[in-house]
């Protein structure tokens, strides 16, 4: 979305500024191919991960990417980059248009199904515990396709 930026003194930016807010949420990336560790959340006792592009070499899973340029996890998402995947063919045509700021980490890719059983396994152990929360990514998804009566987003 565009977006008209003022400087101190009122006047127009001359520059082109957009927000982005990436909707499409897929988990792609496989955890044990790519080193990523599960930690606890204290006191509540919840598995998480911090993926760090800069630390762990992501190796996504090609046929859960299928055809997107842009998605983000559901689950999994990497700390920087503001959880937003892009596809090799995204990111080139944003350097050919010198579109800045989604400066992505180059990630492996496997021919592998993303199976939710090899992936987010603790997780899906404790939300079968203890459900989720109000304002977890899952329950929002679901509350917004329950509202638009649709099946995906």
């Amino acid at each position: 979305m565009p977006i008209d930026l003022r400087n101190k003194a009122g006047e127009p930016l001359t520059e082109n500024h957009y927000v982005f807010n990436c909707m499409v949420s897929v988990d792609t990336v496989l955890v044990n191919q790519s080193g990523v560790q599960w930690e606890i959340d204290e006191p509540s006792g919840q598995p998480f991960t911090r993926i760090k592009s800069f630390k762990h070499d992501m190796v996504l899973s090609r046929p859960a990417i299928g055809d997107r340029h842009l998605w983000q996890g559901l689950y999994l998402q990497p700390v920087s980059s503001g959880g937003v995947f892009c596809s090799d063919a995204f990111q080139k045509e944003l350097k050919k248009r010198k579109i800045r700021f989604l400066d992505q980490t180059q990630c492996g890719e496997m021919d592998s199904n993303w199976e939710p059983e090899d992936n987010i396994q603790p997780i899906l152990d404790w939300e079968a515990a203890h459900g989720l929360h109000e304002g977890h990514r899952s329950w929002k998804r679901a509350k917004v396709l329950k509202e638009r009566g649709k099946l995906e987003l």
